[in-house]
Formats: structure tokens, C-alpha cells, sequence
């Protein structure tokens, strides 16, 4: 339903009698220019805003060959909220195992902003009933642009630190340093992600172009703020002429195709459930292109499959098949909660059905491929032992250092002072960047380096650890093991929490010291000595899932097709009620291609000591069989102690580990490790 919005910034007026669409004023009119040549990204000052004027920049990619940039983009590429990505390494901390997977989510982002316009280009000019304008494609594509702009140092690694390993080592803290953090805003609540983030960015990149989002008044250009700036009036389209100024509802529509569904801060400023930057269904299949909500096969993750394959093994592509045979149609809705196709959308024809991004039946083998690349890829990059010991690593450098390192909130120089949470503090921890845009655009991969060389006194634990790090002095993987979910031992071990894990194995050491204490005096010596070598801070217990995209589900259960036939004959129609419903792919088809398990559960240990690794391996080891037998036991409806005893098998190791007294120690001495009575 068109609306009409007024806006008065004291210069001009501008009204919207679109949902979406705001037609391009007189007065930017007259700076429109003509398409210049490649290269010559112009702007004409004013006394207070910048005026942007037609133009391509270009650059070079080593996956999608040359890239163009338009005004609107490129205004926000040369922001410092997207700079940063220039030090930020895609892959984390994996280039130390892959020494070529050195790329950034700077080269990653632009690559999925082509990407996403590709496709939306190619399913506009395939299907041309479909709604979608030059604007709605800029929107599509800055989406693409910036949805890793919210990514802390070391990528996913941040997340891990802030998540999981900070709240647990604040808790070991003494009273005296928690108390350091009540200056300080509170942690956000709920899970907190790089998806949040970039949301925040995007605003704080805004307000460096003088500009922000007006949830008041959606459909009128972005709110000009401050003394200079863009004017709002030439952020626009500029692949056709008179292009289609952006507005604040664009903009909203550009975070709601980052997060994939409905924001919930922005449902509750607006008062409605539901997408807000478009509203109708008509263009609901434009949020499956960046973050696809339904299926997960998006650009997203064909650009970095492509690209960290090429980094790492030089043999990755983009599959052309699925981005240029893509197609829009009906399909069955794939989340049984979802409230946007259920009773209450009234307006929709198609019952529990969205218009979705689909596939042509001859795709599933590539989309089988595609799901299949994403566990292999996260099997042999991501998840490699060495790029989660230096992970862990990261994580534990940042929380020695979060009391005592700090950054500053306060802006470069010449840049606005934005508004939040965390202005009313100088200068936040690592942990709280997040909370002021300037204080996170401060974090980038080299905050290890700055904290291997501080010289503060408080900051030498941290310190040393990052020298560690520098020069791959790496915790080493003493434990690594699939779960079998069908065995009642693994299954009742991947229940426990690593902090259950890691007390269990020790109450099982000091046992064991106890059974050494009724032989002979050497080896309750050797023992009461082992029992002061393996503390708890030296174990650090890894437990992660690999799955191919649904975690215990096929993902291509996910994905719609249509029948080649179908694919000729009906897309073109030109009333949307009318394009035809996708079905599921037969799987038994496929099921020469689909692996029978869809996820992979595994447990590693790490040790943080090297010369504890060898010891802390083999007592380990014997804690795993000790544990599987209890649960055999048990299973088996056996509970008498003495019966377990006599049935185990004594387990032997040798105490040839660097870490124990050679002076007090025979090597040749076997130790027998029998079962807790």
C-alpha cells in the first residue's frame, strides 16, 4: 500500500508516494551528469555536502576477474568501517597451517557484493515479471558489500572469545579485577554475533558519509546529520538514468538481507512483525541471495569456497551453473515456526509457501557437490588441529590481556562522534569493543603483536603468550576423536561439558595416585609427583560438530527444484500468483553422492604446556578406556564394583615424558592403571 512521507531538512522537501521507491529530486537532478569514463569516481563540493556524480572505480579479483564499483559503493568502501577489513584474515588464524590463505574479508566482501549483483542481474533479465529495479539491486548488492563488516580480529575466533572464553575465565578472576569492569558498559545480552555487529557498522559507516537511517520517515532519503557529508539525494542507483534515490527503508532492507530475517530491534521500534525494507512478497525472494535463509546455498558461501580453496589447495572456482541458472518460484517453506507464510499472512497465495530462490532439477548434483565442498572445507582448513590450537591460543591472549588493554573510543581525527553505549567511557576492553564503533574499528589481527609487545607489568602473562604465538610455540593436540553417537560410552562422553571432562580426569589422576599409594614407595613417589604436574589450567578440552549446512539434516532437503521442462515453459508468466511450486529433490536419486551421516561430532584435547604434552596424552588416553569400560558396565546391567575390576584389562603406559625427574624415575618403570573402586 503507497504511503506518503514528507521530509524537511531545512533545504528542501522531498516527498515518497512509494512503499519503497522514492523518485530522484530536482535538485539532485541537476547533478546527475553523464556516465563517465572507467576509473573517474567524481564528486562536486559544496559549502556543506558532497555531491556524488556517475562514474565507475574498478579493480581486479583473482576469482571474479574485474570488478566495478559504483558512487554508492565506493563511498562506502573508502570508509574506515570497511578499510579495517583490509586487516582482518579471512581464514583466521589458518594461514599459519595454509601459508596462501593469507586473503582478508576485504577482497571476500567485494567479492560477494559482485556476486549477489550476478545473480540478482541474471534472475531479473531471466524472469522479467519479476519486481526488482536497478535500486533493488544496489540494495542487494551493498548487502553483499557489507555483511562481514561486524567481524572482530582472527574472524570467527573473536566470537569464540567473547561468546564462550572470556565470560568463563571472568568468573576465575579475584573480586579486585571483576570490579575494574563495573566502569564499563554490560555485555550484550543474548548470543552475540559478527551478524549484530555489522548491523551497528553499517550505521557508524553512515554516519561518516554525514548520513543515517530515519526509522521515522523510511521512505525519505537518508537523514543528513552534522555539518558535511554526502548529500542523501545522490546516494542512489547509477546503472540507469534518473536512478532511484536510496532511502532509509533501503537501508533497512540491506540489514534484513544481512541478518536473513526479520530484525527484531527494528520489528519493535516499528510496532509489525515482518520484513520492513520490503514488505510485499512480491520481493521476498531478494533475501535468499546474501544470507539464504532456507536452503544456505548463497553467494556468501560460494565466494569464500571458491576463494579459500583457491588460497589453500589452488583449484577453487565459482560453479557458474548455480549462479547462472538460479530461477525464483514457489517453495514449501522449510522452518515449521516461520510466521511469515503462515495463517496470519492472508495477503499471500500460496499457503506456507514463499517465492524463493530455486534450482533446476539438473543442479542437485552441483548443490550436492556444493554442501559436500562446505564439510571438506571445514574439515581441512577450519577446524585443522593447528588452526584451532592457534584459535585457542588467540582466545586465551585476549583474556589475560581484556583487564588491562584497552582501546580508544574517541574517533580519528576529523570523523563524527556517534552516539552509544559506550561513549561514556574513554577507552573500553577488548571484550567491550563491540559497544563503541570507533573502539571496534581499533581491532584487527595485529592487536596480537601490540599485545606480545607491551611493556606493562600487569600485561607479562599475556604478553608471553603472544610471543608464544609469533613464533608457533602452539599448544599441542594430545587427543583427537570422532564420536560414534550409536556407542553408549561416546554418547554419554559428548554430553559432559568440558569443565565436567576436565574434573572427571582428574578425579580419575588422583585415584589413581591413591591405588600407587599401596605399592611400593617408588611408585607412590612417581605418582604423588605426577599429581603436581597435570593441574586443570594445563587441559583444554575442544568439542565441535562438522556437518555439510543443516547439521543432522541433508541440506538438500532445503533446496527447491524445478523440471527443466517447467523451467522453459511457466517462469515467464507474467502474474507471480502464477509461477509454478518447486518440489523437493528425490534424494534416492542421489544417494550414490550423499554421505549417510550428515554431521560429525569430535572431541580434542589440547595441552597448554609442551612439556606436559606427552604425560597429560597417555593419562588421557587411559581416562577415555576407564570411561568407555564404566559405560559398558553400566550398560550392560552390571554394577558390582568388584565384577568391573576383574573384567578390565589393566592399561599400561610407559613414563618416558620430558616433564617427569629423570633423577627420580626409572624409564623402564610400567605403571598399571585399574578402574576407581
Amino acid at each position: 500500500m503507497a504511503t506518503t512521507t514528507t521530509r524537511n531538512n531545512g533545504k528542501r522537501n522531498i516527498t515518497a508516494v512509494e512503499s519503497h521507491h522514492v523518485p530522484l529530486s530536482e535538485d539532485s537532478k541537476k547533478w546527475r551528469g553523464a556516465s563517465s569514463a572507467v576509473g573517474a569516481h567524481r564528486v562536486v563540493e559544496t559549502t556543506t555536502r558532497i555531491k556524488l556524480e556517475a562514474g565507475d572505480s574498478r579493480t581486479n579479483d583473482e576469482i571474479h576477474g574485474t570488478i566495478r564499483f559504483c558512487p554508492v559503493m565506493k563511498a562506502l568502501i573508502d570508509t574506515p568501517q570497511f578499510q579495517r577489513l583490509r586487516y582482518l584474515k579471512q581464514l583466521g588464524t589458518s594461514n599459519n597451517v595454509f601459508m596462501c590463505g593469507n586473503h582478508t574479508r576485504f577482497e571476500h566482501s567485494i567479492g560477494v557484493a559482485r556476486l549477489a549483483q550476478r545473480v540478482c542481474e541474471g534472475i531479473s533479465a531471466r524472469q522479467p515479471s519479476l519486481v526488482c529495479s536497478a535500486k533493488d539491486i544496489l540494495c542487494v548488492k551493498l548487502a553483499g558489500l557489507l555483511h562481514d563488516i561486524g567481524h572482530g580480529p582472527f574472524s570467527h575466533v573473536f566470537e569464540s572469545f567473547v561468546q564462550k572464553a572470556f565470560p568463563a575465565y571472568f568468573k576465575t578472576l579475584d573480586t579486585e579485577t571483576q570490579d575494574i569492569y563495573k566502569r564499563f558498559p554490560e555485555m550484550p545480552s543474548g548470543k552475540w554475533g559478527h551478524e549484530k555487529v555489522s548491523l551497528n557498522l553499517i550505521d557508524a559507516a553512515l554516519a561518516h558519509l554525514g548520513l543515517a537511517i530515519d526509522l521515522d520517515n523510511l521512505d525519505a532519503p537518508l537523514k543528513e546529520i552534522g555539518d558535511s557529508g554526502i548529500d542523501a539525494t545522490t546516494m542512489r542507483s547509477y546503472d540507469v538514468e534518473d536512478g532511484e534515490v536510496l532511502t532509509s527503508r533501503d537501508f533497512v532492507f540491506i540489514k534484513e538481507c544481512i541478518w536473513g530475517r526479520p530484525i527484531p530491534d527494528i520489528e519493535d521500534s516499528l510496532g509489525r512483525k515482518g520484513f520492513a525494507g520490503r514488505v510485499c512478497w512480491k520481493y521476498e525472494w531478494m533475501y535468499d541471495i546474501v544470507a539464504n535463509r532456507h536452503s544456505g546455498l548463497d553467494v556468501d558461501k560460494i565466494d569464500y569456497f571458491a576463494r579459500d580453496s583457491r588460497r589453500c589447495f589452488g583449484d577453487g572456482r565459482v560453479d557458474e551453473v548455480i549462479v547462472e541458472e538460479s530461477c525464483v518460484a514457489w517453495g514449501e517453506c522449510t522452518d515449521a515456526a516461520c510466521k511469515l507464510c503462515g495463517d496470519s499472512a492472508s495477503d499471500r497465495p500460496h499457503h506456507r509457501k514463499h517465492l524463493m530462490v530455486c534450482f533446476p532439477t539438473k543442479m542437485v548434483k552441483a548443490a550436492i557437490t556444493f554442501f559436500n565442498k562446505r564439510f571438506e572445507l571445514h574439515s581441512t582448513i577450519y577446524f585443522h588441529k593447528t588452526t584451532r590450537a592457534l584459535g585457542h591460543m588467540v582466545c586465551d591472549i585476549l583474556c589475560k590481556a581484556d583487564p588491562y588493554f584497552r582501546l580508544s573510543t574517541s574517533p580519528y581525527a576529523g570523523h563524527p562522534t556517534p552516539d552509544g553505549p559506550g561513549r561514556k567511557s574513554p577507552s573500553l576492553p577488548i571484550s567491550r569493543a563491540m559497544m563503541d564503533g570507533y573502539a571496534f574499528i581499533r581491532l584487527r589481527d595485529s592487536i596480537i603483536e601490540e599485545i606480545a609487545n607491551s611493556t606493562q607489568a600487569n600485561m607479562e602473562e599475556a604478553s608471553h603468550l603472544a610471543g608464544r604465538f609469533l613464533v608457533r610455540d602452539l599448544y599441542k593436540c594430545i587427543f583427537d576423536q570422532g564420536v560414534d553417537e550409536r556407542d553408549r560410552a561416546d554418547k554419554q562422553l559428548w554430553s559432559m561439558s568440558e569443565e565436567e571432562i576436565i574434573k572427571s580426569f582428574m578425579e580419575f589422576m588422583a585415584g589413581y595416585r591413591n591405588e600407587c599409594n599401596d605399592k611400593e614407595n617408588t611408585l607412590s613417589s612417581i605418582h604423588n609427583k605426577l599429581d603436581h604436574v597435570i593441574v586443570p589450567e594445563d587441559i583444554l578440552i575442544d568439542k565441535f560438530i562438522i556437518h555439510h549446512g543443516q547439521k543432522d539434516r541433508n541440506p538438500i532437503e532445503n533446496i527447491r527444484v524445478v523440471s527443466d521442462k517447467t523451467m522453459k515453459r511457466e517462469l515467464k508468466v507474467t502474474n507471480l500468483c502464477d509461477l509454478p511450486v518447486a518440489g523437493r529433490p528425490d534424494i534416492d536419486h542421489f544417494k550414490a553422492q550423499t554421505p549417510i551421516e550428515q554431521q560429525q561430532k569430535t572431541i580434542r584435547v589440547y595441552c597448554r604446556t609442551k612439556a606436559k604434552c606427552s604425560l597429560l596424552g597417555q593419562s588421557f588416553r587411559a581416562w577415555v578406556i576407564h570411561h568407555k569400560a564404566h559405560w559398558q558396565i553400566l550398560g550392560s546391567g552390571i554394577k558390582n564394583a568388584a565384577v568391573f575390576s576383574q573384567m578390565q584389562t589393566p592399561v599400561q603406559f610407559r613414563l618416558d615424558m620430558p616433564c617427569v625427574d629423570a633423577d627420580s624415575i626409572n624409564k623402564d618403570d610400567v605403571v598399571e592403571l585399574t578402574p576407581d573402586k
